[in-house]
Formats: structure tokens, sequence, C-alpha cells
């Protein structure tokens, strides 16, 4: 009646002429090739970051200590000079908050993938769960390709590879046949409630 695969082509070709039946896309792959697309490359920034974060803090802990010494180096400085120290302070104060800031922004980015990701398979239904009432396979696919504009955004936003942007595009192949399944679906329990 229906097999469910990968996209592998003698896999599908298998069940289309061979078994003439229908084929269910596996969500597992298109979630997995979305992952792969662009939490994986977020997160390699977002430990780069964390690393950036730590070095800038362990670079403020060393210039306040180095103030905090006495007899320092900086207080003999000629007359009209400002204290290097204060300045330099200033400056690492300044990039330990930006080497934060976007930890954060790209802790922020990975999350919004990691739900848009988790939202697909929540979209996947032919039955609203929340509501009980039947989805027709245009809404699905309109709200799984939504979740996959937003994926695709962030990857643009954060300047992915054309092979990551090339993955989003291999999931996003899928999504008509997910729609026809969701309607076979629909099909076969109405068949079989009759």
């Amino acid at each position: 009646m229906q097999s469910t695969s990968d996209e592998a082509p003698g896999l599908l070709a298998y069940v289309e002429h061979h078994l003439g039946a229908h084929h269910s896309p596996d969500l597992f792959h298109v979630q997995q090739e979305l992952r792969k697309a662009v939490s994986a490359p977020i997160a390699v920034k977002q430990r780069a970051a964390a690393k950036a974060a730590d070095k800038a803090e362990e670079t403020l802990t060393r210039v306040q200590e180095r103030l905090d010494t006495p007899n320092n180096a900086s207080d003999k400085r000629g007359p009209g000079h400002p204290p290097k120290a204060a300045a330099s302070l200033e400056q690492v104060e300044q990039e330990v908050e930006a080497a934060r800031q976007e930890h954060q922004r790209l802790s922020g980015q990975r999350e919004t993938v990691t739900q848009s990701i988790r939202a697909i398979g929540h979209a996947y239904h032919f039955v609203d769960v929340e509501r009980g009432v039947r989805r027709n396979g245009k809404l699905i696919a309109s709200d799984i390709h939504e979740h996959i504009d937003t994926i695709r955004t962030i990857a643009h936003q954060e300047g992915l590879s054309e092979t990551c942007l090339e993955r989003i595009e291999k999931a996003e192949r899928v999504v008509p046949k997910m729609q026809a399944t969701i309607e076979f679906v629909s099909s076969y329990v109405r068949q079989q409630v009759r």
C-alpha cells in the first residue's frame, strides 16, 4: 500500500514501478538534512564565539589585575598623557560585551532553527492535534515551507556556504511528496471510515 524511506532513487523506483505503492518521505531525513545544513554550521560558530568570549574575559581579568597592582607602571606617565590602562580597560570591556552578545545572538539563531525543524514534525500531520480537525495537504505544505523559509533566512544571515543552501533546497524538494502523503493518508482514512 505504501512505503516510507529516504529518497534513494533505487528505493523510489522499486516502490513506484515494481510495487505500485505510494512512497511516503521519511520526516527524519528532511529534518536531518536541515540540521546538517544549518544547525551544525551555526553550532561551530557558536562554539567559536564562546571561546572568543572566554578569551576576552581572561584578558579583562589580566587588565584588571594589572590595574589593581600597586606601583603600576602606567602611573609614571608624562604630563598631559592620559592613563593607558583606563583606555585599555574600557576597550577590553567592550570586547567582552561584544563577544557575549555574539554568542547570545548565535544561540538565539540556533534555537530558532531547532524550533523550526521541530515545528516541521508538528506540521506534518493530517489532523491538527490541538483542535482535532483535519488539515489539508496544501495547508500543511504551506506551514512546512514557512518553517524552511525561516531556516533559509537564518542561513543567509549567517553567510553559510552554498553547500548548506543546497541541503536546504534538497530538503524542500521533498515537501510536495509530503503533501501527497497527507492527501494519501487522508483519503485512505476517509475510505476506511466509509
